[in-house]
């Protein structure tokens, strides 16, 4: 293909379509050379951020942004090549100029959400707690009936360690979005977080039965353990471990809970098999080591 599209110079599109392909392939610089060769004699929107996406790869962030900047000049009606800018700039550790850049989409496409809430999502990502709030109570002002908003603004007070009011809006959101199992995982990983187990334990019971996860499956069998129910932890645990063999974690609480059933043999080699898996695991490491 490579050597037809040298031969016929007029193959413009197919040109494009061969950078897209090796970028894919992890062919960064072959991907690179073809996409700016397209370019060079038909620019697009598309293809300028095909570019952005390979630079990115190549972690060149700010010629990234350059590429997808300019697919945003030629298609101001595509918000998503600022979020894409965006990312670069805090890859690049300028978070500022990331959130800066979101602005600039949400004011591009003001009718979506997801632009705020991919705002959110990177001011909690660059630590920026406070901006996060204010982001999420903006969101939740300008569309209160969203539930991707409600769970994100959820979510955002949660982390941001604002308890009562997180309750209120998460309580909310789980009443309204009857079938979002979101705003209760947020609510039970916060009230683990506050040790109020029982409160984690019937929150997270609820997340599950609107759509069972892996993560939340872990946390409420942390919430059970914290309880003293570890036979119950014990079987969400082992039922985890068949679709998530990989997750050390799993296997230190399974030794956890093992160990307070009685069964310290199993419970050793659950320890041990955590720490295999993650041998930086300080606490696995010291329960396999008791055996």
């Amino acid at each position: 293909l490579q050597e037809a599209l040298t031969l016929n110079p007029r193959l413009v599109a197919a040109r494009g379509t061969l950078g897209e392909v090796l970028t894919h392939a992890g062919q960064l610089e072959d991907g690179e050379r073809w996409l700016r060769d397209a370019l060079e004699r038909a620019p697009s929107p598309d293809r300028h951020a095909q570019l952005g996406y390979n630079l990115q790869q190549q972690h060149r962030y700010d010629d990234a942004v350059s590429a997808y900047r300019r697919a945003f000049q030629l298609d101001s009606t595509n918000a998503g090549y600022l979020n894409n800018s965006a990312r670069c700039l805090l890859a690049a550790g300028d978070a500022d100029a990331a959130l800066e850049e979101m602005r600039r989409a949400v004011t591009a496409d003001p009718e979506n959400p997801l632009w705020r809430v991919r705002s959110i999502d990177l001011a909690l990502e660059a630590g920026n707690h406070d901006t996060a709030v204010d982001l999420a109570e903006r969101a939740a002002a300008a569309f209160p009936n969203n539930a991707d908003i409600a769970a994100t603004q959820c979510n955002t007070l949660a982390r941001h360690g604002d308890t009562t009011r997180a309750q209120l809006v998460c309580n909310s959101a789980g009443d309204t979005h009857t079938q979002d199992p979101r705003p209760l995982r947020s609510l039970g990983s916060m009230f683990i977080g506050m040790q109020r187990n029982e409160d984690a334990v019937a929150a997270l019971t609820e997340a599950q039965r609107r759509a069972p996860d892996n993560t939340t499956a872990l946390n409420l069998a942390i919430a059970l353990l914290n309880t003293d129910r570890s036979a119950q932890a014990l079987s969400e645990l082992d039922a985890l471990a068949q679709r998530a063999a990989a997750d050390p974690r799993i296997h230190f609480f399974r030794s956890v809970a093992l160990d307070d059933l009685g069964r310290s043999s199993e419970a050793t080699r659950a320890a041990c098999h955590a720490a295999e898996l993650d041998p930086g695991h300080a606490g696995a490491a010291t329960r396999c080591s008791q055996r």
